[in-house]
């Protein structure tokens, strides 16, 4: 390659990097300094994809996004969002006028919404069933699945639209609400706002805690055993296996002393009540390619009552 060419391909790779820079940090101002306006369009954006779904949650969260504090704009402040914009999240740490601290997460993906824009029920259940992709949530048995979202609707009292939709783009909207109040250690929901769910800043995740003394990450580690235990017992004839446990995933407040597991997202529901036996084998195969790749799930069972 010669010189020139070279050189050329440097100075690409320069603006291309100096363009990306730029195109977050006009993100990251407009978050910033105005995050009521932000989560407003996100939320008017949901709206406009489904207008039932989301009526009723209209007037609660624009009141809600109101007393959103914008933050100064600065440098530090910059360097300190932009990591935290992950490509397939949109995530923010904000305060609000109460001082209160929380993690609004914008859960909806944009390139689902032009296949979904005006979907019916039939249809989204339709998706949900045969368009499983190996990163969603699973459920078993998977005919069974429609019971468990219905005792869902019943708790969370959703349309059947906003119901699918939810469950098609993310479990966490569903899931949160009802396992904070049945006391498991996920954040306090504060609203659910279209695709937006905003939560409790409950702490920092594992990986600012590797310096900590020996006793503070054995608390860690009995804790973390808790609550895997917890989330296998689960609720009702449901048990719960977080297949995605990683220190970015777990957070916990030193000042609480508390344990937080924060991204349920690829969690792995199975109805005990199917299991014929006290301790049997629940298997769901599920295929990515039709005679190429196949990925079978096994759990073994051992049914408690809570």
């Amino acid at each position: 390659m010669s010189t020139r060419r070279r050189t050329e391909n440097s100075a690409h790779l320069r603006f291309s990097v100096l363009l990306i820079v730029i195109i977050n940090t006009l993100e990251v101002k407009i978050s910033l300094i105005e995050p009521e306006k932000l989560y407003k369009t996100y939320l008017k954006e949901d709206s406009d994809l489904c207008k039932d779904c989301f009526r009723s949650q209209l007037k609660e969260c624009e009141k809600f996004y109101e007393n959103i504090m914008g933050q100064d704009l600065s440098l530090q402040s910059i360097m300190d969002v932009l990591p935290k914009m992950p490509s397939k999240r949109n995530i923010r740490w904000l305060t609000m006028q109460n001082t209160e601290r929380v993690v609004c997460k914008y859960l909806g993906y944009r390139n689902q919404k032009k296949h979904l824009h005006h979907a019916t029920v039939q249809k989204l259940r339709d998706e949900l069933l045969h368009s499983r992709g190996p990163n969603a949530w699973q459920y078993c048995p998977i005919d069974d699945i429609e019971s468990f979202l219905l005792q869902l609707k019943m708790y969370l009292n959703l349309k059947l639209e906003t119901l699918w939709l939810y469950a098609l783009t993310n479990i966490d909207l569903l899931l949160k609400p009802l396992l904070y109040d049945l006391n498991f250690p996920v954040p306090r929901t504060w609203h659910i706002c279209g695709f937006t769910l905003i939560e409790d800043n409950a702490g920092q995740s594992l990986h600012y805690l590797y310096g900590e003394n020996f006793f503070q990450k054995l608390e860690i580690a009995k804790q973390l055993l808790e609550a895997c235990l917890q989330f296998s017992n689960g609720f009702s004839n449901y048990r719960l296996y977080i297949t995605d446990l990683t220190a970015d995933n777990i957070v916990y407040d030193v000042a609480k002393s508390k344990l937080y597991l924060i991204d349920l997202d690829t969690i792995f529901v199975v109805d005990s009540s199917k299991a014929e036996h006290f301790n049997s084998v629940h298997r769901y195969e599920y295929e990515i390619c039709e005679g190429r790749i196949a990925i079978t799930v096994s759990i073994v069972l051992k049914i408690q009552s809570i």
